[in-house]
């Protein structure tokens, strides 16, 4: 599912009802799963943006190498350094919510090419830089992004 803003959320959602009604299904239990869907997709995109959320990181935010078993800094360290490191990077990787090979610097230069603001300053992630600002600019300066399973688990349509 492509991120998309909480207007388009909202008439999606609206319109999956209209033809699940059509359908047959019962109103109120479709009021209450568009209901939760809205929450989550709303509690989704009020939150800041960072680093970890297009590419695997640490809990300090520094970006976390992939283990490639050919690459130098790999064939350095230890077996049990090497597991605790695989296990660190696959909990990363499951924070992530946007997909794709992720530079996360493109990105952040070409969100700022169009607009003047701070708002785009990911080292204080200020509360003026949520997912719902990403939203708004999707697809008109960026590419659209698209969701992981771990964000559709977070706004409710994966349990």
């Amino acid at each position: 599912m492509e991120l998309v803003s909480s207007t388009k959320f909202i008439l999606k959602t609206h319109k999956s009802i209209a033809i699940e009604t059509s359908k047959g299904a019962s109103l109120s239990k479709l009021f209450e799963k568009h209901s939760r869907l809205c929450f989550g997709f709303a509690t989704f995109i009020g939150q800041r943006v960072t680093k970890g959320m297009f590419v695997p990181c640490d809990e300090d935010g520094n970006f976390l190498k992939e283990p490639i078993v050919e690459s130098d800094w790999w064939k350095k360290i230890g077996e049990k350094e090497k597991s605790e490191y695989r296990d660190r990077y696959e909990e990363a990787k499951g924070r992530v919510l946007f997909e794709g090979n992720w530079e996360y610097s493109r990105l952040l230069k070409r969100v700022k090419n169009k607009d003047t603001t701070d708002e785009y300053n990911f080292k204080g992630a200020t509360p003026l830089f949520t997912i719902e600002s990403l939203a708004n600019k999707n697809g008109k300066y960026l590419n659209p992004l698209l969701l992981t399973k771990s964000a559709l688990k977070q706004i409710g349509y994966v349990s």
